[in-house]
C-alpha cells in the first residue's frame, strides 16, 4: 500500500486518506492560476482541522474577515455578522463619536457591507462639538448635578438608537432625569440629527494566536509549494509545523505584526497579498524570515531559522508570490528581499561584485 507523510501532523497514512490543499486559503480569495498542494502533502484530517478550526472561524470574525468581504467578487446572499469578537469598531465623528457600531455583510451595499448602530442611550457632553456619551439601558448612569447642567443647557440633551420609547422613558425616570419638559421626536432620519455627510469610524481589531497560525499556514504551504515536500520537512520547521497544527510552542516563536502591507516589491497592487521569504537579521544573526501580507493592510512576520554567519556572507534571491485581488490573478517572482526586523539589530549591507557597497533604496527591499 501506498503511503505518504503529511506535512504537518507528520503522520505516514495511505495515500486515499490524503486531499488538495488551497496553498492561500480559498476565503480570502479565489484566483484563476490558484497554488495547490496535490500529491499527498496534506492529509484529509488536517485539511479538515483548518478549515473547522480556523478559517471557518476567522472567514466573519476577524480584520481579515471584513477585508475579505469587501472584496468579494460575488457579495454574499445573506446577511452575516463580522467581527463580533475580534473587531470593536466606533463612530468617529460628531453625534456618532464612541458609539458602538455593527458590521454585517450586505450584498446590496457599497463595498458588500452594512453598518448599523448598537443600541445606546446618549447624553449630551458638548452641545457645541455635538458629542455624547453613550451607554446602554443597563450601564445608564444615576443623573447627578454635572449631568443635569448639561442637559439644561442642550436643545438635544439625549438622542437614543435602537430602543424604544416606553423602556428608555422608564429607566431615565428611575435613575433621576426629569423628563417633564422633554419632548420625544421618533423615527428621526439621520439627516435630522446631523449634518455630516459621511461616517467615520474607529476599528480596533485584537490579533490573537489563531490569526497568527492562519497566517503561518498560508506562509508554509507556500514554502512547501515553492521549495518542496521535502524542504518543507525538515525538523528547523517542526517548532512552527506544530504551532500552525496545534497551537503548541516547544520554543519561542520570533514574530511580529504590522499594519500596512510589505512595501517596494515589483508588482505590488492595491488590496493584494503578497506572501514570501526575506533576509533579516536579529541581533547580529543573519536569519531567514516569511511574511504574510493580507489587501495590503495587515502583515504578520516570521522568523523561519538563522543562517550561519561569515565575514561575507553570500545571500540568494528568495520567492514570493503577490496575489491580485482584482484581476485574480497570482504573480510570483524572486527578489533578494530585505526586511528590517524590529528592535535594536545590526543592518544588512551588500557589496557589488567590484565589493562596492550597493544602495538598497535602489533595489527590491521591503520595509516594515
Amino acid at each position: 500500500m501506498e503511503t505518504s507523510k503529511c506535512i504537518y501532523c507528520l503522520e505516514e497514512k495511505p495515500i486515499s486518506e490524503f486531499n488538495r490543499e488551497h496553498v492561500i486559503s480559498r476565503f480570502m480569495g479565489t484566483y484563476e492560476n490558484a497554488y495547490v498542494l496535490g500529491d499527498a502533502q496534506v492529509c484529509k484530517a488536517c485539511n479538515s482541522y483548518f478549515c473547522d478550526n480556523m478559517e471557518n472561524i476567522l472567514s466573519f470574525d476577524s480584520l481579515e474577515g471584513l477585508l475579505r468581504t469587501e472584496n468579494l467578487q460575488k457579495p454574499m446572499k445573506h446577511k452575516r455578522a463580522i467581527g463580533m469578537s475580534r473587531l470593536k469598531v466606533t463612530g468617529n465623528n460628531d453625534i456618532f463619536k464612541g458609539l458602538t457600531l455593527y458590521i454585517s455583510s450586505s450584498p446590496n451595499n457599497p463595498n458588500n457591507i452594512q453598518i448599523e448602530t448598537a443600541p445606546a442611550i446618549g447624553l449630551i457632553l458638548d452641545e457645541n462639538q455635538h458629542l455624547y456619551e453613550y451607554f446602554s439601558l443597563e450601564s445608564l448612569p444615576i443623573c447627578d448635578d454635572t449631568i443635569r447642567a448639561r442637559m439644561a443647557s442642550s436643545n438635544k440633551p439625549i438622542v437614543v438608537f435602537g430602543y424604544d420609547e416606553p423602556e428608555v422613558s422608564e429607566a431615565l425616570k428611575n435613575h433621576g432625569y426629569d423628563l417633564s419638559k422633554a419632548r420625544y421626536n421618533g423615527n428621526l432620519a439621520l439627516a435630522d440629527m446631523t449634518e455630516e455627510q459621511s461616517l467615520s469610524t474607529e476599528i480596533n481589531c485584537k490579533v490573537d494566536s489563531l490569526l497568527q497560525r492562519l497566517a503561518l499556514k498560508n506562509l508554509f504551504n507556500y514554502i512547501c509549494y515553492t521549495y518542496g515536500k521535502d524542504y518543507i520537512l525538515q525538523s528547523n520547521f517542526d517548532n512552527l509545523r506544530n504551532y500552525v497544527r496545534y497551537g503548541t510552542i516547544t520554543a519561542p516563536l520570533q514574530s511580529f505584526i504590522n499594519s500596512g502591507g510589505i512595501k517596494k516589491i515589483p508588482g505590488l497592487v492595491n488590496d493584494c497579498h503578497a506572501v514570501g521569504l526575506a533576509w533579516t537579521v536579529i541581533g547580529e544573526q543573519i536569519h531567514l524570515c516569511g511574511f504574510v501580507s493580507w489587501f495590503d493592510s495587515i502583515t504578520y512576520v516570521f522568523d523561519l531559522m538563522p543562517v550561519k554567519t561569515e565575514q561575507l556572507n553570500f545571500l540568494n534571491n528568495v520567492k514570493c508570490v503577490i496575489c491580485d485581488n482584482h484581476r485574480r490573478v497570482l504573480t510570483e517572482a524572486e527578489y533578494l528581499t530585505v526586511l528590517d526586523w524590529p528592535g535594536t539589530n545590526k543592518k544588512i549591507g551588500f557589496l557589488d561584485r567590484n565589493f562596492q557597497p550597493i544602495d538598497l533604496d535602489e533595489h527590491s527591499t521591503t520595509e516594515q
